[in-house]
């Protein structure tokens, strides 16, 4: 793998971070969450050079981000809408709104947020509604982008794509894994005498419990599955990250049959000489 493609692979992993720390925000941490992902997405030149060419090239004439948030704060029950149809012109609208949103003092001035109450009068159920209504059209959007990317750069082929690495557990033995374009199964064949059908089959336990997590700790899981499984891939696996990724896991409360699958990783983890907490 190329320093490039390491590179994005990075960006990324630390994409998918972000935005799923701002879908997580509540009402009192709304504004510095969305504040903290606009820096983030403005820091990362490769992502600054598509919103550039988003708001430029794709948001439509008179677009007034502005104007628009006035609107919907003053007028209650009104909502922002008539999106642009393409995924680069909806990216820059929201991306605009919401920097406009910040510069007028935030999620919490005038209706804004009552527009989105969906039946329910619970702050925080107005900016999840908020956030899914609005705000993943920017989030899908840039990751719509980096994927397309990816693809392009090589980091997977139309359907499957094979890492093959060396991967030291403390016995100098080696691990092969085969990641799906789509990140949602995982095949892995070891030559260390541990059973790699049956990692198969963790692996996927887990993503099947995955059904039972709500869109926020869905995002989250995915991004720390995702970084447990690139940490394995690693031709010097970092036991840090390793034990880091599983730590985030354990953190998500998913129910019963997502922590009996992931205490089924962490044994077998264990048995490759990996001690996790």
């Amino acid at each position: 793998m190329t320093d490039r493609n390491v590179t994005l692979k990075k960006l990324l992993f630390g994409y998918h971070a972000e935005a799923s720390t701002m879908l997580r925000a509540g009402y009192y941490d709304v504004d510095d969450a969305i504040g903290r992902f606009i820096a983030y997405i403005e820091s990362e030149k490769v992502i600054r050079d598509y919103l550039e060419d988003c708001v430029e090239n794709y948001v439509p004439e008179g677009f007034d981000a502005k104007k628009s948030v006035e609107k919907v704060s003053s007028q209650y029950g009104m909502t922002f809408a008539h999106f642009s149809p393409d995924y680069r012109g909806e990216s820059g609208e929201v991306y605009l709104i919401l920097k406009a949103i910040l510069g007028e003092g935030g999620m919490t001035k005038g209706n804004l947020l009552l527009s989105y109450m969906n039946g329910s009068k619970k702050y925080d159920d107005m900016v999840k509604n908020f956030m899914n209504k609005v705000v993943r059209k920017l989030v899908d959007g840039i990751d719509r982008y980096l994927t397309e990317l990816g693809i392009e750069k090589g980091l997977s082929d139309a359907n499957y794509f094979q890492l093959q690495q060396n991967v030291n557990t403390g016995d100098n033995s080696n691990v092969a894994l085969g990641q799906s374009s789509n990140n949602s199964t995982v095949n892995v064949r070891q030559t260390n005498g541990i059973n790699g059908q049956e990692l198969d089959q963790l692996l996927g336990r887990l993503e099947d419990a995955f059904a039972d997590l709500d869109d926020a700790q869905r995002a989250e899981a995915e991004v720390y599955r995702d970084g447990l499984r690139d940490a394995l891939s690693e031709s010097k696996p970092k036991l840090s990250i390793i034990k880091a990724m599983y730590t985030g896991l354990k953190k998500i409360d998913g129910g019963v049959q997502f922590v009996a699958a992931l205490a089924a990783i962490g044994s077998f983890l264990q048995q490759m000489g990996i001690l996790v907490p």
